[in-house]
């Protein structure tokens, strides 16, 4: 069965988890550098490791993706004039720890000392791949920002991104829970949503 690197975890995960089917046309995705802040993106390369991937079960993907879901929208979604600068913190507590959590922590703190605060409904978010090597997730994804930041007179700091771009999310399990280590976000690597449906 020849399966296209676009539609591994679609088309490809069950065949090769039901089959046993191999599928040399499988190309991991890019590895991103973490930053300091809310992130740089690295540019793409090939992991140190370019043999065969472990193979994915389907239930284990889902359930990485889910929490990526969770993470993109439900985390990022928040309205400061309403929730405050640690809005979001609560939700994310369930589903992210460090680096990342204190990455988040460090903002609302921020927010909080200026005043400003954010409006988002979550990114938008299309999943590119997903992989699963042991104990340690990565999605990358093709999506916007569609978050904004304001003043507290209300004047716009930062518009809502009116572009795609790859992102990086990292998990890794704790105690058979997946969860958010690292988020990359920088970078100008655009996307078009469309390659990914």
């Amino acid at each position: 069965m020849k399966c296209s690197p676009r539609a591994v975890v679609v088309a490809c995960v069950l065949p090769l988890v039901v089959s046993g089917c191999s599928s040399p046309a499988v190309v991991p995705p890019p590895i991103i550098e973490p930053a300091r802040s809310p992130g740089a993106l690295r540019p793409p390369s090939t992991p140190p490791d370019a043999g065969p991937r472990p193979t994915l079960s389907v239930p284990e993907a889902a359930v990485v993706r889910m929490v990526h879901h969770r993470f993109m929208v439900d985390v990022y979604a928040t309205d400061g004039r309403l929730a405050g600068s640690h809005g979001r913190i609560e939700r994310a507590e369930q589903i992210v720890i460090d680096p990342q959590l204190q990455r988040l922590r460090d903002l609302a703190d921020g927010y909080a000392e200026t005043g400003r605060y954010a409006v988002s409904p979550g990114y938008a978010s299309n999943v590119v791949h997903v992989w699963i090597d042991g104990e340690v997730a990565r999605v990358v994804d093709c999506s916007r920002d569609r978050g904004e930041l304001f003043e507290p007179d209300g004047a716009v700091v930062l518009r809502a991104d009116d572009f795609f771009k790859l992102r990086e999310t990292e998990l890794v399990r704790i105690d058979g829970r997946w969860m958010v280590r690292e988020f990359f976000t920088g970078g100008d690597l655009r996307c078009d949503p469309t390659d990914y449906r």
